[in-house]
């Protein structure tokens, strides 16, 4: 495939240089953790089953 290109985008751009988000990578990274870690939060599966369609862990919770 002529178009295909290894990077990942970031505003529609190809993003070649990861040191110049990899600050704001590794908050929100962090925020996420806790929050999934977060045993206050209730953690469910998705009310909408057409996004088990495309889910890697259907075969876990088999919504």
């Amino acid at each position: 495939n002529p178009s295909f290109t290894p990077y990942l985008k970031l505003g529609g751009e190809p993003l070649t240089d990861f040191a110049r988000i990899a600050d704001d990578f590794r908050e929100h990274l962090t925020l996420l953790i806790v929050e999934v870690l977060d045993p206050s939060r209730p953690f469910r599966p998705t009310d909408d089953p057409r996004t088990c369609t495309s889910c890697p862990y259907y075969a876990l919770c088999f919504q």
